[in-house]
């Protein structure tokens, strides 16, 4: 009986990493075909107009337009170009950005399928539930 539910543990934990291992390598093999949408470039801008607050003091964002809208992992992607030095590079900015975009939501993946397995206190509805979200 203990060997039974071992055996199960054993063949979910295996199902579970090989989905999500399936899933990194689509997402890592398709993020160059995004395509442009027509507010990344206004996204970058208050990331980098939030940016320049934060570390210049620049009133710039004081009247900017979006200035009400979240910019933390904006500016983290803006901080990203500067790291990379691809800023003038606008193709590997905007791959960079939906790369790490990807990323974020492959980590939130994971976490979405933890949450649920405590909530229901099933790998399987885990399971089911994260293969539904993504």
């Amino acid at each position: 009986m203990i060997q039974n539910a071992s055996d199960d543990f054993s063949r979910y934990r295996i199902l579970i990493v090989f989905i999500f291992f399936i899933y990194f390598l689509i997402g890592v093999n398709i993020f160059r075909d995004y395509g442009i949408s027509w507010d990344e470039h206004i996204q970058r801008l208050t990331g980098q107009v939030s940016l320049k607050y934060v570390t210049d003091k620049h009133p710039l964002l004081l009247n900017y337009p979006d200035r009400y809208y979240g910019s933390i992992f904006e500016m983290l992607l803006v901080v990203g170009e500067k790291v990379l030095k691809i800023e003038r590079d606008t193709r590997a900015v905007y791959l960079m950005r939906h790369f790490l975009t990807f990323l974020l939501c492959y980590i939130g993946t994971v976490f979405f399928y933890k949450l649920n397995k405590i909530i229901f206190h099933s790998r399987k509805w885990a399971l089911l539930s994260t293969i539904m979200l993504i």
